[in-house]
C-alpha cells in the first residue's frame, strides 16, 4: 500500500528549491548587467543609484557582456569574479540548508531562499569592496567604512531580492510536501 502523506520525503524538494533561487539571482544579475532594463529603473527609480552615488558598490553584481561606457576593463572584470561568488556562496548555504532539513515546507523554503541571497550578495560585495579599495589606495579607515558600508548595504538589498527567490523557492516546493 504506498500512499504519499506530507511526513514523507521527497528528495527532489530541496533540488527544486536551490534551482530556483539560484535562477532568480542570475536572472537578476543579467538584468542589472542589461543597461536597456537598469538605466531604464534608475531613472525611475533613484534610490537604485544612492549606493553607487556613496561610492560604494552596486547593491547587485551585474553580469554584461563588455564594459559599459567608461567603465574599465578591471571593474567590468571583477563583475564578473563577483556573480560566481555569489552564485557559489548561495548554493553553499542552500546545500547546507538541504542537508538539514531535505523536504523543505513552503515556509522553510522561503526562508532559505532569503538567507541564501542575503549570504550571496553580502560575499560578491566584500568582493567587490575589497578589490575597490585596492583601486582606489584607500587608507584602513576608508577600507574599513567601504567594508561595513557595503555589508549592511548588501544585506538590505539581499533581503529585498530575497523576497522574490524566497518566494521563487517556495513556489518550487511540491503541493504535497505542504
Amino acid at each position: 500500500m504506498s500512499t504519499t502523506t506530507s511526513t514523507q520525503t521527497r528528495p527532489d524538494a530541496g533540488r527544486r528549491v536551490t534551482i530556483a533561487v539560484l535562477a532568480v539571482l542570475l536572472v537578476a544579475a543579467i538584468v542589472a548587467g542589461t543597461w536597456n532594463i537598469s538605466g531604464r529603473a534608475a531613472t525611475w527609480f533613484p534610490g537604485f543609484v544612492v549606493p553607487e552615488a556613496a561610492g560604494l558598490p552596486s547593491p547587485l553584481p551585474a553580469l554584461r557582456i563588455a564594459p559599459l561606457g567608461r567603465t574599465t576593463w578591471l571593474l567590468w572584470a571583477i563583475d564578473l569574479i563577483a556573480v560566481p561568488v555569489m552564485l557559489g556562496f548561495a548554493w553553499l548555504q542552500l546545500r547546507a540548508a538541504a542537508r538539514r532539513h531535505p523536504s523543505p515546507s513552503h515556509r522553510r523554503a522561503f526562508g532559505r531562499g532569503v538567507v541564501a541571497v542575503i549570504v550571496g550578495l553580502v560575499a560578491a560585495n566584500v568582493v567587490r569592496s575589497v578589490f575597490l579599495s585596492f583601486v582606489t589606495h584607500a587608507g584602513i579607515a576608508m577600507f574599513a567604512g567601504l567594508l561595513v558600508a557595503s555589508i549592511v548595504v548588501s544585506a538590505f538589498a539581499g533581503v529585498l531580492l530575497g523576497l522574490v527567490a524566497g518566494l521563487a523557492g517556495a513556489i518550487a516546493v511540491p503541493r504535497d510536501r505542504a
